[in-house]
Protein backbone atom coordinates (compact mmCIF):
# COMPACT_ATOMS: atom_id res chain seq x y z
CA UNK A 1 0.00 0.00 0.00
CA UNK A 2 0.94 3.44 -0.46
CA UNK A 3 -0.12 6.48 0.85
CA UNK A 4 -1.53 9.20 -1.77
CA UNK A 5 -1.26 12.82 -0.58
CA UNK A 6 -3.13 15.79 -2.46
CA UNK A 7 -1.86 19.31 -0.75
CA UNK A 8 -3.51 22.52 -1.33
CA UNK A 9 -2.14 25.61 -0.24
CA UNK A 10 -5.37 27.91 0.94
CA UNK A 11 -6.23 31.05 0.24
CA UNK A 12 -6.26 31.75 3.93
CA UNK A 13 -2.56 30.43 4.18
CA UNK A 14 -4.03 27.18 6.06
CA UNK A 15 -3.12 24.00 4.80
CA UNK A 16 -5.13 21.15 3.34
CA UNK A 17 -4.23 17.60 3.61
CA UNK A 18 -5.67 14.93 2.61
CA UNK A 19 -4.81 11.21 3.12
CA UNK A 20 -5.95 8.30 1.58
CA UNK A 21 -5.27 4.71 1.32
CA UNK A 22 -4.18 3.26 -2.19
CA UNK A 23 -5.35 -0.27 -1.74
CA UNK A 24 -4.78 -1.87 -5.24
CA UNK A 25 -1.62 -1.93 -5.78
CA UNK A 26 -1.25 1.41 -7.82
CA UNK A 27 1.83 3.48 -7.40
CA UNK A 28 1.49 6.18 -4.89
CA UNK A 29 2.01 9.61 -6.02
CA UNK A 30 2.13 13.24 -4.68
CA UNK A 31 -0.18 15.82 -6.07
CA UNK A 32 0.73 19.46 -5.55
CA UNK A 33 -1.63 21.58 -6.21
CA UNK A 34 -0.51 25.00 -4.35
CA UNK A 35 -1.44 27.52 -6.37
CA UNK A 36 0.88 30.90 -6.77
CA UNK A 37 -0.31 33.60 -5.08
CA UNK A 38 1.34 36.96 -6.47
CA UNK A 39 1.93 40.46 -4.42
CA UNK A 40 0.80 43.57 -5.09
CA UNK A 41 3.77 44.79 -6.83
CA UNK A 42 3.72 41.35 -9.37
CA UNK A 43 0.05 41.48 -10.35
CA UNK A 44 0.97 44.94 -11.69
CA UNK A 45 3.34 43.71 -13.86
CA UNK A 46 1.49 40.86 -15.37
CA UNK A 47 -1.04 42.36 -17.09
CA UNK A 48 -2.29 40.71 -20.91
CA UNK A 49 -1.86 37.30 -18.32
CA UNK A 50 -5.26 35.89 -19.26
CA UNK A 51 -4.87 32.82 -17.33
CA UNK A 52 -3.72 33.71 -14.50
CA UNK A 53 -0.35 31.85 -14.56
CA UNK A 54 1.47 35.21 -14.56
CA UNK A 55 2.66 34.81 -18.35
CA UNK A 56 1.68 37.72 -20.74
CA UNK A 57 -0.13 35.27 -23.15
CA UNK A 58 -3.17 36.97 -24.34
CA UNK A 59 -4.92 34.02 -25.22
CA UNK A 60 -8.14 34.75 -23.98
CA UNK A 61 -8.35 31.96 -21.06
CA UNK A 62 -10.56 33.07 -18.22
CA UNK A 63 -11.09 36.08 -20.36
CA UNK A 64 -14.72 37.69 -20.73
CA UNK A 65 -14.03 39.41 -23.91
CA UNK A 66 -11.20 37.25 -25.48
CA UNK A 67 -8.64 39.21 -25.20
CA UNK A 68 -6.80 37.47 -22.90
CA UNK A 69 -6.22 40.51 -20.37
CA UNK A 70 -9.70 40.32 -18.27
CA UNK A 71 -10.56 43.87 -19.93
CA UNK A 72 -14.39 44.19 -19.94
CA UNK A 73 -14.36 47.10 -22.10
CA UNK A 74 -12.51 45.66 -25.15
CA UNK A 75 -15.62 45.88 -27.68
CA UNK A 76 -15.93 46.72 -31.28
CA UNK A 77 -16.02 50.23 -30.64
CA UNK A 78 -12.49 50.10 -28.91
CA UNK A 79 -10.25 51.64 -31.89
CA UNK A 80 -7.02 52.19 -30.28
CA UNK A 81 -5.59 50.79 -26.90
CA UNK A 82 -2.07 51.51 -26.11
CA UNK A 83 -0.33 49.84 -23.02
CA UNK A 84 2.90 50.93 -23.43
CA UNK A 85 4.51 47.53 -22.64
CA UNK A 86 7.41 46.86 -24.85
CA UNK A 87 9.91 49.44 -25.62
CA UNK A 88 10.67 48.12 -28.79
CA UNK A 89 7.56 49.28 -30.22
CA UNK A 90 3.73 50.75 -29.30
CA UNK A 91 1.19 48.61 -29.79
CA UNK A 92 -2.33 48.87 -30.64
CA UNK A 93 -4.35 46.48 -28.62
CA UNK A 94 -7.42 47.23 -29.79
CA UNK A 95 -7.45 44.59 -33.32
CA UNK A 96 -7.37 47.84 -35.70
CA UNK A 97 -3.97 47.95 -35.92
CA UNK A 98 -3.20 51.70 -35.12
CA UNK A 99 0.45 51.00 -33.88
CA UNK A 100 2.69 53.76 -32.78
CA UNK A 101 5.74 54.44 -34.24
CA UNK A 102 8.63 56.39 -31.52
CA UNK A 103 12.09 57.40 -32.59
CA UNK A 104 12.55 56.65 -28.76
CA UNK A 105 10.17 55.34 -26.44
CA UNK A 106 11.15 55.38 -22.75
CA UNK A 107 9.68 53.44 -20.08
CA UNK A 108 8.93 53.66 -16.38
CA UNK A 109 6.62 51.52 -14.05
CA UNK A 110 2.85 52.73 -14.76
CA UNK A 111 -0.27 51.81 -12.89
CA UNK A 112 0.00 48.54 -14.13
CA UNK A 113 3.09 47.08 -15.94
CA UNK A 114 4.71 50.18 -17.57
CA UNK A 115 3.92 53.57 -18.96
CA UNK A 116 5.08 55.75 -21.52
CA UNK A 117 7.80 58.19 -19.99
CA UNK A 118 7.72 61.39 -21.95
CA UNK A 119 10.70 62.76 -20.50
CA UNK A 120 13.04 60.06 -21.96
CA UNK A 121 10.38 59.42 -25.29
CA UNK A 122 10.02 61.47 -28.43
CA UNK A 123 6.39 62.03 -29.09
CA UNK A 124 4.68 58.80 -30.41
CA UNK A 125 3.27 59.29 -34.09
CA UNK A 126 0.06 57.54 -35.38
CA UNK A 127 -0.65 57.32 -38.87
CA UNK A 128 -3.99 58.21 -39.68
CA UNK A 129 -6.46 55.48 -40.19
CA UNK A 130 -10.60 55.47 -40.84
CA UNK A 131 -10.85 54.06 -37.72
CA UNK A 132 -9.34 57.04 -35.65
CA UNK A 133 -11.52 59.42 -37.82
CA UNK A 134 -14.22 59.35 -35.36
CA UNK A 135 -17.80 61.02 -36.81
CA UNK A 136 -20.47 60.82 -34.32
CA UNK A 137 -18.67 60.36 -30.61
CA UNK A 138 -15.77 59.44 -29.28
CA UNK A 139 -14.15 58.82 -25.66
CA UNK A 140 -10.34 59.30 -24.65
CA UNK A 141 -9.16 58.10 -21.39
CA UNK A 142 -5.99 57.47 -19.95
CA UNK A 143 -3.95 57.29 -16.86
CA UNK A 144 -1.64 60.37 -16.39
CA UNK A 145 1.32 61.12 -14.31
CA UNK A 146 2.46 64.81 -14.87
CA UNK A 147 5.82 65.92 -12.94
CA UNK A 148 5.10 69.48 -14.48
CA UNK A 149 2.48 71.75 -16.08
CA UNK A 150 3.81 75.18 -18.58
CA UNK A 151 3.64 78.36 -17.44
CA UNK A 152 2.32 79.50 -20.88
CA UNK A 153 0.74 77.88 -23.56
CA UNK A 154 -0.25 74.29 -23.78
CA UNK A 155 1.42 70.41 -23.30
CA UNK A 156 -0.93 67.81 -24.87
CA UNK A 157 -0.88 64.11 -23.36
CA UNK A 158 -3.02 62.99 -26.93
CA UNK A 159 -4.13 64.76 -30.06
CA UNK A 160 -5.52 63.28 -33.15
CA UNK A 161 -4.73 66.13 -35.27
CA UNK A 162 -7.09 69.05 -33.67
CA UNK A 163 -9.98 66.31 -34.06
CA UNK A 164 -9.67 65.73 -30.49
CA UNK A 165 -7.45 66.16 -27.94
CA UNK A 166 -6.88 65.95 -24.24
CA UNK A 167 -4.38 68.50 -22.68
CA UNK A 168 -3.26 71.02 -20.05
CA UNK A 169 -3.68 74.43 -20.68
CA UNK A 170 -1.91 76.93 -18.58
CA UNK A 171 -4.89 79.33 -18.42
CA UNK A 172 -7.87 76.72 -18.13
CA UNK A 173 -6.08 73.38 -17.11
CA UNK A 174 -7.55 69.96 -18.08
CA UNK A 175 -9.24 70.48 -21.58
CA UNK A 176 -11.20 68.19 -23.82
CA UNK A 177 -11.36 70.07 -27.21
CA UNK A 178 -13.17 68.39 -30.50
CA UNK A 179 -13.29 70.17 -33.49
CA UNK A 180 -17.05 69.00 -35.43
CA UNK A 181 -18.92 70.33 -38.24
CA UNK A 182 -19.92 73.53 -36.30
CA UNK A 183 -16.85 74.61 -35.84
CA UNK A 184 -14.04 73.96 -32.62
CA UNK A 185 -15.55 72.90 -28.92
CA UNK A 186 -12.97 73.02 -25.65
CA UNK A 187 -14.77 71.71 -22.34
CA UNK A 188 -12.06 72.83 -19.28
CA UNK A 189 -11.82 71.65 -15.96
CA UNK A 190 -9.12 73.83 -14.19
CA UNK A 191 -6.04 72.18 -12.46
CA UNK A 192 -6.75 71.15 -9.44
CA UNK A 193 -7.85 67.51 -10.37
CA UNK A 194 -4.04 66.80 -11.49
CA UNK A 195 -1.84 66.48 -8.65
CA UNK A 196 1.75 66.69 -9.53
CA UNK A 197 3.77 63.09 -9.08
CA UNK A 198 0.52 60.93 -8.92
CA UNK A 199 -1.46 59.18 -11.20
CA UNK A 200 -5.18 60.24 -12.33
CA UNK A 201 -7.31 58.65 -14.28
CA UNK A 202 -8.80 61.22 -17.14
CA UNK A 203 -11.40 60.13 -19.39
CA UNK A 204 -13.10 62.88 -21.79
CA UNK A 205 -16.40 61.58 -24.02
CA UNK A 206 -18.12 63.42 -27.12
CA UNK A 207 -21.82 61.76 -27.71
CA UNK A 208 -23.11 64.43 -30.37
CA UNK A 209 -24.67 67.34 -28.41
CA UNK A 210 -22.71 67.19 -24.92
CA UNK A 211 -18.59 66.84 -23.88
CA UNK A 212 -17.86 65.58 -20.52
CA UNK A 213 -14.65 65.53 -18.75
CA UNK A 214 -14.22 62.61 -15.74
CA UNK A 215 -11.06 62.56 -13.16
CA UNK A 216 -10.82 59.12 -11.41
CA UNK A 217 -14.36 58.29 -12.24
CA UNK A 218 -16.16 61.44 -11.34
CA UNK A 219 -17.52 63.50 -13.53
CA UNK A 220 -16.14 67.21 -13.33
CA UNK A 221 -17.09 69.30 -16.38
CA UNK A 222 -19.26 69.10 -18.87
CA UNK A 223 -20.24 71.18 -22.02
CA UNK A 224 -23.15 71.57 -24.83
CA UNK A 225 -21.97 71.18 -28.09
CA UNK A 226 -23.28 70.30 -31.82
CA UNK A 227 -22.28 68.55 -34.64
CA UNK A 228 -20.41 65.45 -36.15
CA UNK A 229 -16.54 65.14 -35.04
CA UNK A 230 -14.68 66.28 -38.20
CA UNK A 231 -12.94 63.97 -40.10
CA UNK A 232 -11.58 64.55 -43.09
CA UNK A 233 -7.89 64.62 -41.88
CA UNK A 234 -4.99 62.87 -43.19
CA UNK A 235 -2.63 63.74 -40.34
CA UNK A 236 -1.24 61.65 -37.62
CA UNK A 237 -1.99 61.68 -34.34
CA UNK A 238 0.27 62.65 -31.49
CA UNK A 239 0.84 60.51 -28.12
CA UNK A 240 2.88 62.79 -25.48
CA UNK A 241 2.31 66.27 -27.54
CA UNK A 242 -0.21 67.84 -29.94
CA UNK A 243 -0.40 67.00 -33.37
CA UNK A 244 0.61 67.77 -36.25
CA UNK A 245 3.83 70.12 -34.91
CA UNK A 246 4.57 67.59 -32.20
CA UNK A 247 5.81 70.87 -30.32
CA UNK A 248 3.54 70.58 -27.40
CA UNK A 249 5.20 67.98 -25.17
CA UNK A 250 3.71 66.97 -21.83
CA UNK A 251 5.34 65.83 -18.76
CA UNK A 252 5.84 62.78 -16.81
CA UNK A 253 4.18 59.02 -17.78
CA UNK A 254 1.01 58.21 -19.92
CA UNK A 255 -0.32 54.61 -19.24
CA UNK A 256 -3.55 52.78 -20.17
CA UNK A 257 -4.63 55.48 -23.17
CA UNK A 258 -7.96 54.52 -25.17
CA UNK A 259 -9.98 55.31 -27.52
CA UNK A 260 -13.45 54.51 -28.74
CA UNK A 261 -15.69 55.63 -31.14
CA UNK A 262 -18.65 56.00 -29.04
CA UNK A 263 -19.49 57.73 -25.63
CA UNK A 264 -18.55 55.76 -22.97
CA UNK A 265 -21.08 55.98 -20.14
CA UNK A 266 -20.54 56.83 -16.76
CA UNK A 267 -20.39 53.79 -15.09
CA UNK A 268 -18.40 52.56 -18.03
CA UNK A 269 -16.03 55.58 -16.98
CA UNK A 270 -15.71 54.20 -13.48
CA UNK A 271 -15.11 50.98 -14.32
CA UNK A 272 -11.78 52.03 -16.14
CA UNK A 273 -10.79 54.43 -12.91
CA UNK A 274 -11.07 51.65 -10.48
CA UNK A 275 -8.97 49.54 -8.79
Amino acid sequence: MRDLFVSKECGAGARLVLMSMVSLGLVGCIIDLNPRFMSDTESESTRGDGDGDGVEDGDGVGDGDGDGDGDPLADDSLVAHYQFELRAEVVDDSGYGNHGVATVLGLSPGVTGMAMDCATSEAVQVPDSSSLDVSEAVTMAMWVRPESFPQSGRAAWADNSGQYAMMYDADFGLVWRVLTSDGSFQADAGARWLPLGEWTHIASTYDGAVSRIYANGEQIAILDMTGLVFADNSEPMAIGSDSPSFGQECTGRIDDLRIYNRALTSVEIATLAGP
